[in-house]
């Protein structure tokens, strides 16, 4: 299912149904973000723009990025140790080998989430909140996140569902169409002329630092920072379980692009679609892939052959 909506969430194309009630996992890191801007955590500690991109980002555990999360968590008065987020191989396949040859396990510095939750903790050492209790759902920071998420994808607070994500902080239940427009609004935010310190202001920093330091948001060739490397002025961010949402600043105006893969891919089929909408509307305008993106479109046998390939079989439909 695909929604492709403008800031005030009129839907101008779609597949399948945009209604269709989805999991925003790690799409929600951009408004988490925000939120954390919003309560202090980078003016207080003066926080970096790949500091501000890693918070909004699931990176690949790259050393840079285990540095960054480091680097927030030291300048708010804290170590690893505060991290909730648990710990699992890096992303990054050079990290994981060098894990693998040296005996090591991963540490939360590894988790792609690590970024998240140093600026989570930032903010809530910022305020004087608790930081031993951070990530439950009544906190004032995940109350400040679940605020952010409904300011951006316009649903009331009280109606957006909660869970638990990987990482296990509270993650949001909304429409793939209230996705699209979220990210439409991230991908204009810069634009709207908001007062500086309000939440659509942060949300407009938070997209400068993506932009500027896409390899913060994921790593190297990752879907995310590859696409944002290729597409001047978008902003992409994936999510677990086949979810993909992207804002870009069209000659029209900003439009929000959300997706759902519904088997849960989290490869090959997500990457062909997002190219294939960029494509549609417009936005990659005949430019020749980067080899990191036309390789996951390949699919190769055990002897490293190419049997066939991952192409797009769907027409957007048309809105209005």
């Amino acid at each position: 299912a695909i929604a492709v909506c403008d800031p005030d969430g009129r839907l101008l194309h779609r597949l399948g149904d945009p209604a269709v009630e989805i999991v925003m996992r790690s799409a929600a890191k951009p408004f988490q973000a925000a939120a954390a801007l919003s309560l202090g955590a980078a003016d207080r500690w003066g926080l970096t723009p790949p500091e501000i991109a890693l918070i909004a980002g699931s990176h690949a555990g790259e050393a840079p990025h285990q540095a960054a999360a480091a680097s927030i968590l030291a300048r708010a008065g804290l170590d690893a140790g505060a991290l909730q987020c648990g710990a699992h191989v890096p992303f990054s396949r050079e990290m994981a080998r060098e894990l693998a040859r040296e005996g090591r396990d991963p540490d939360p510095l590894m988790n792609n989430c690590s970024g998240k939750h140093a600026g989570m903790l930032a903010a809530a050492r910022a305020r004087g909140y608790p930081v031993e209790t951070y990530l439950d759902p009544s906190h004032p920071v995940q109350v400040a996140n679940l605020e952010s998420v409904a300011e951006f994808t316009g649903r009331a607070s009280a109606s957006v569902g909660l869970g638990v994500d990987g990482c296990s902080a509270p993650t949001f239940k909304v429409s793939l169409r209230e996705l699209a427009r979220a990210f439409a609004r991230l991908a204009g935010a810069g634009g709207s002329g908001a007062a500086e310190g309000t939440l659509t202001a942060c949300l407009a920093r938070v997209a400068r630092a993506m932009r500027a330091h896409p390899e913060m948001v994921a790593g190297e060739g990752m879907l995310d920072t590859s696409l944002m490397r290729l597409v001047p002025g978008l902003v992409a961010k994936v999510g677990a379980d086949g979810i993909h949402a992207m804002g870009w600043l069209s000659p029209l105006g900003p439009v929000g692009i959300a997706l759902k893969v519904m088997d849960g891919d989290t490869g090959a089929a997500r990457t062909t679609i997002a190219l294939s909408l960029l494509t549609s509307l417009g936005a990659l305008n005949g430019v020749p892939l980067p080899e990191a993106l036309a390789r996951q479109r390949v699919i190769r046998n055990h002897r490293k052959i190419q049997v066939g390939e991952v192409r797009p079989v769907f027409d957007l439909r048309r809105e209005g």
